[in-house]
């Protein structure tokens, strides 16, 4: 994260713009960036201003220009309070880069392209840090948003409907004993294919890095290494996984695309996680109607088989357990069971 806002302060300096209405007494430009679309090169720049008298804190002018484009776009980039924004090269495509530094960390990349002389943003790729310190990476595309002057890019990152299913988990507190136990974290569902996010140790889900999983009910494909986004649309479905791939490229992963992976793969399903409650107890629906007198305790680990939400919409999951004294015990257990709070 440092490397990347060195990148774009370097690149933005301090994004002042002048107070004149167009001209530039001292004129700071940056590096253009050169990109290639539809058999054309286009530049990608730009430049802020220096006024007499004072400096403001607002957007630089972003310009994009080939042999036969000249557009000027103001008020979209630039430092203001705690918000940076930027052009730059991303996974081999030109884009907006934006970065609030709020409670809630929230960096997006909008990929752009050229149409018709005017700029479009196609997809947004983001990544919010929540309170638990663990990392949402989802996607959006189809909106195909023109670019003018005055466009808040804030304005147009998505909410992330599955949110609340990421802070039902906290790995961010453990006892010394599980530091480097392997945990896996459910972050949502295309259809019957449940998506896990592998950790290796708690170190691992701090840094956050970590593998996805895809599975069905007995088998798993692995993503290793992979930074991958969950693929949202208007409606708020989860519909697929955008994956950038080690040459930069990014490959979109659609439910038909996944369960290809999963019929050539030989792993079974292997999910597991440890309680982090002091003590969860165990139910034999997903239903508050049938609990029992047996729970688990804080460091037990446990296989997970399925993945329910009740009219309530609240989370359960279905577990084996392996008593020393009773063998397996398959139950349900409530999503908070893995969160210490």
């Amino acid at each position: 994260m440092m490397i990347r806002q060195f990148f774009l302060w370097s690149f933005l300096s301090y994004s002042f713009v002048c107070c004149a209405t167009d001209n530039c007494i001292n004129k700071e430009s940056s590096e253009p960036h050169v990109f290639y679309q539809n058999n054309k090169s286009y530049n990608f720049s730009s430049y802020d201003c220096d006024c007499d008298k004072q400096r403001f804190i607002s957007p630089t002018i972003l310009k994009i220009e080939s042999n036969d484009l000249n557009i000027t776009l103001k008020n979209i980039i630039g430092h203001k309070g705690m918000d940076d924004s930027g052009i730059l090269d991303w996974n081999n495509r030109p884009s907006l880069y934006f970065y609030s530094g709020s409670s809630t960390r929230t960096e997006a990349y909008m990929t752009l392209s050229i149409e018709n002389k005017a700029i479009f943003i196609d997809c947004i790729y983001v990544s919010n840090r929540l309170k638990n310190l663990i990392n949402t990476q989802y996607s959006f595309c189809g909106q195909h948003q023109l670019i003018v002057d005055e466009l808040d890019l804030e304005s147009l990152i998505p909410d992330f409907y599955l949110e609340p299913l990421f802070e039902t988990t906290d790995y961010s507190l453990v006892d010394q004993h599980s530091l480097n136990q392997p945990f896996d974290i459910f972050i949502g569902k295309i259809d019957d294919l449940s998506i896990y996010r592998r950790y290796l140790s708690q170190n691992d889900y701090m840094s956050e890095e970590y593998d996805l999983i895809v599975s069905s009910k007995d088998k798993q494909y692995q993503f290793k290494n992979s930074k991958v986004y969950q693929r949202m649309t208007n409606e708020s479905n989860f519909i697929g996984l955008d994956v950038i791939t080690e040459n930069h490229d990014i490959a979109f992963y659609d439910k038909k695309s996944l369960l290809k992976l999963l019929n050539t793969s030989t792993d079974k399903r292997d999910i597991q996680a440890y309680i982090q409650r002091d003590r969860a107890t165990l139910y034999n629906e997903p239903n508050d109607k049938h609990s029992i007198k047996m729970y688990l305790v804080k460091g037990d680990i446990v296989i997970i088989l399925d993945e329910y939400w009740d009219e309530n919409n609240k989370l359960w999951f279905k577990v084996s357990y392996r008593s020393k004294k009773l063998g397996e015990i398959v139950k349900w257990i409530k999503s908070n069971a893995f969160n210490h709070f």
